[in-house]
């Protein structure tokens, strides 16, 4: 129920943290033991996104383990604190996800993923947010996170076909 996810740092030339970050898988043990008893404690949790984002990441995990493929998934984060919160990697390319709990959103969550774009890495953003409607704007795609299982397919699978 605990898993270390690493941090990416290939060479890209930045300054670059190598400590990886620790996850508690279990959503529902650690709502528990932080006395998170139902939706409307979890909403107003001062650790609200902490649990969201954590769950999020559980579910990138599973998708792959569940395929007998170990995942392909580290995180990204300069010494200055510029993070993506999570990197997919499939060949060459890299699925960028930024993760948020609110169900609704602005433009200053797209800002890591903006000033990530500036690097030499051939990425696709996403942003995984608490909302319940994917969709696509100049940003990213906007992913629910009930969709995030089908959409990881689909990467995976076009990312097959263009290989």
């Amino acid at each position: 129920i605990i898993h270390l996810l690493n941090p990416y740092y290939g060479n890209i030339g930045k300054r670059l943290s190598k400590s990886p970050k620790l996850y508690f898988l279990d959503t529902g043990l650690a709502c528990n033991l932080l006395g998170i008893r139902d939706e409307t404690d979890l909403s107003s949790h001062p650790l609200r996104g902490n649990i969201f984002e954590t769950f999020v990441v559980s579910e990138v995990i599973k998708f792959y383990l569940n395929r007998g493929i170990k995942p392909p998934v580290t995180f990204y984060r300069e010494n200055s604190g510029l993070e993506v919160d999570l990197l997919v990697q499939k060949g060459d390319r890299f699925l960028m996800i930024e993760i948020k709990s609110p169900q609704s959103i602005n433009s200053s969550v797209y800002s890591s993923l903006s000033k990530i774009s500036r690097l030499n890495i051939p990425q696709i953003p996403w942003l995984v947010y608490g909302g319940d409607r994917t969709w696509k704007n100049d940003f990213a795609t906007n992913v629910s996170f009930w969709d995030i299982s089908e959409r990881l397919g689909l990467y995976e699978n076009s990312a097959n076909t263009s290989q």
